[in-house]
């Protein structure tokens, strides 16, 4: 699973935000995060350092 943030959530975290009220501003541009079994990773910026959290 990919969730990402260019501008604006994407359509996942958007249906998040609207289910729980969670504000919009809380998710910084350009962030990318993979979810998958085996690991999590996360990207902070358009060409940031992509970094394995799990």
């Amino acid at each position: 699973m990919t969730l990402s943030v260019d501008y604006h959530p994407d359509d996942i975290l958007s249906r998040i935000i609207q289910k729980t009220g969670i504000s919009p501003n809380c998710f910084l541009p350009k962030t990318i995060m993979w979810i998958s079994k085996e690991k999590v990773s996360v990207r902070k910026g358009y060409n940031g350092k992509v970094i394995q959290l799990i």
